[in-house]
Protein backbone atom coordinates (compact mmCIF):
# COMPACT_ATOMS: atom_id res chain seq x y z
CA UNK A 1 0.00 0.00 0.00
CA UNK A 2 3.05 2.38 0.60
CA UNK A 3 3.83 1.81 -2.86
CA UNK A 4 0.35 2.89 -4.13
CA UNK A 5 0.55 5.92 -2.14
CA UNK A 6 2.93 7.41 -4.12
CA UNK A 7 1.44 7.34 -7.22
CA UNK A 8 -1.58 9.57 -5.46
CA UNK A 9 -1.10 12.90 -6.98
CA UNK A 10 -2.36 15.56 -4.01
CA UNK A 11 -3.14 18.73 -6.41
CA UNK A 12 -2.74 21.11 -3.76
CA UNK A 13 1.25 20.76 -3.51
CA UNK A 14 1.30 22.36 -7.35
CA UNK A 15 -1.56 24.65 -6.99
CA UNK A 16 -2.26 27.24 -4.36
CA UNK A 17 -6.18 27.07 -5.44
CA UNK A 18 -8.12 25.31 -1.85
CA UNK A 19 -10.31 22.34 -3.50
CA UNK A 20 -8.26 22.54 -6.90
CA UNK A 21 -8.47 19.75 -9.69
CA UNK A 22 -5.75 18.43 -11.81
CA UNK A 23 -7.37 21.06 -14.25
CA UNK A 24 -6.59 23.87 -12.32
CA UNK A 25 -2.51 22.49 -13.29
CA UNK A 26 -2.87 23.95 -16.74
CA UNK A 27 -3.54 27.57 -17.56
CA UNK A 28 -7.16 28.80 -17.39
CA UNK A 29 -7.29 31.08 -20.34
CA UNK A 30 -6.51 27.92 -22.29
CA UNK A 31 -8.85 25.46 -20.46
CA UNK A 32 -11.36 28.35 -20.46
CA UNK A 33 -11.62 28.07 -24.40
CA UNK A 34 -11.69 24.35 -24.39
CA UNK A 35 -14.21 25.00 -22.04
CA UNK A 36 -16.14 27.31 -23.67
CA UNK A 37 -16.61 24.57 -27.34
CA UNK A 38 -17.25 21.78 -24.59
CA UNK A 39 -20.09 23.19 -22.73
CA UNK A 40 -23.91 22.98 -24.95
CA UNK A 41 -24.45 26.79 -24.53
CA UNK A 42 -27.90 27.40 -25.25
CA UNK A 43 -28.71 30.20 -28.05
CA UNK A 44 -29.95 32.91 -25.69
CA UNK A 45 -26.81 32.82 -23.56
CA UNK A 46 -24.56 35.34 -25.10
CA UNK A 47 -21.48 35.20 -22.69
CA UNK A 48 -18.78 32.15 -23.50
CA UNK A 49 -17.34 30.93 -20.75
CA UNK A 50 -13.53 32.12 -21.68
CA UNK A 51 -15.14 35.40 -21.49
CA UNK A 52 -15.79 34.81 -17.13
CA UNK A 53 -12.98 32.99 -16.04
CA UNK A 54 -11.25 33.66 -12.76
CA UNK A 55 -7.86 32.86 -11.76
CA UNK A 56 -8.60 32.58 -8.66
CA UNK A 57 -11.17 29.56 -7.95
CA UNK A 58 -10.91 25.91 -9.56
CA UNK A 59 -11.69 25.87 -12.95
CA UNK A 60 -14.32 22.90 -12.27
CA UNK A 61 -16.42 24.25 -9.66
CA UNK A 62 -16.54 27.38 -12.28
CA UNK A 63 -17.53 25.45 -14.53
CA UNK A 64 -20.55 24.11 -12.56
CA UNK A 65 -21.59 27.68 -11.19
CA UNK A 66 -22.16 29.00 -15.14
CA UNK A 67 -23.75 26.04 -16.17
CA UNK A 68 -26.26 26.60 -13.16
CA UNK A 69 -26.77 30.28 -13.99
CA UNK A 70 -27.40 29.41 -18.07
CA UNK A 71 -29.39 26.42 -17.48
CA UNK A 72 -26.72 24.21 -18.76
CA UNK A 73 -27.20 20.36 -18.17
CA UNK A 74 -23.78 18.70 -17.31
CA UNK A 75 -24.20 15.61 -18.32
CA UNK A 76 -22.97 12.31 -15.90
CA UNK A 77 -19.41 11.90 -16.79
CA UNK A 78 -18.72 15.25 -17.77
CA UNK A 79 -15.37 15.57 -16.14
CA UNK A 80 -14.32 12.43 -17.86
CA UNK A 81 -15.04 14.27 -21.16
CA UNK A 82 -13.32 17.13 -20.13
CA UNK A 83 -10.05 15.47 -18.80
CA UNK A 84 -10.32 13.54 -22.36
CA UNK A 85 -10.49 16.33 -24.30
CA UNK A 86 -7.49 18.21 -22.43
CA UNK A 87 -5.69 15.08 -22.72
CA UNK A 88 -6.25 15.10 -26.32
CA UNK A 89 -5.38 18.73 -26.94
CA UNK A 90 -1.92 18.15 -24.60
CA UNK A 91 -0.86 15.06 -26.83
CA UNK A 92 -1.52 17.09 -29.99
CA UNK A 93 1.11 19.61 -28.65
CA UNK A 94 -0.26 22.39 -30.58
CA UNK A 95 -0.12 25.01 -27.67
CA UNK A 96 -3.46 25.18 -27.40
CA UNK A 97 -3.06 24.12 -23.32
CA UNK A 98 0.38 24.50 -21.96
CA UNK A 99 3.83 25.52 -24.05
CA UNK A 100 7.49 24.54 -23.09
CA UNK A 101 7.99 28.01 -22.11
CA UNK A 102 4.70 28.82 -19.48
CA UNK A 103 5.33 29.11 -15.69
CA UNK A 104 3.50 26.08 -15.35
CA UNK A 105 5.31 23.68 -17.61
CA UNK A 106 7.71 22.74 -15.22
CA UNK A 107 5.41 22.07 -12.53
CA UNK A 108 3.43 19.74 -14.43
CA UNK A 109 6.56 17.86 -15.44
CA UNK A 110 7.60 17.06 -12.65
CA UNK A 111 4.12 15.98 -11.37
CA UNK A 112 4.60 13.53 -14.24
CA UNK A 113 8.21 12.20 -13.27
CA UNK A 114 6.62 10.80 -10.06
CA UNK A 115 5.30 8.36 -12.05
Amino acid sequence: MAAEQKKIIIVSEYTALQNGEIEDLFPKTKIAKIVARFLPRPEEVDEEFDDVIAEDTPVCDQIEAFARAHEIDLEIGWKVRLATTIKREVLRGTDKIISETAPEFGKIVSLFERF
